[in-house]
């Protein structure tokens, strides 16, 4: 099950958690120090970084304010519980 986190905290919390994180998108054309340092962090990291029109991350942050930054985290593999008999 993947996930969506919105916001430049929230990002930033995800990034260095450690949680897997599949893709950061910044908004195209947005200037800020602390989208910046995302993208630094996303990039040390080994997570692909792209930049988006605004609509494109207000259709996936779903309502939340993005700050300009949303991060899809990775699909996390379900447990097998047939394996537990």
């Amino acid at each position: 099950m993947a996930g969506i986190v919105a916001g430049i905290h929230a990002v930033k919390h995800a990034l260095e958690s450690g949680a897997e994180v599949a893709e950061l998108l910044i908004e195209r054309g947005k200037k800020h120090p602390r989208l910046n340092e995302l993208v630094h962090l996303a990039r040390a990291a080994g997570v692909p970084v792209s930049f988006r029109p605004r609509q494109a991350l207000e259709r996936l942050a779903a309502g939340v304010s993005h700050q300009g930054a949303v991060a899809r985290l990775a699909a996390r593999k379900r447990p097998d519980f047939a394996d537990t008999e």
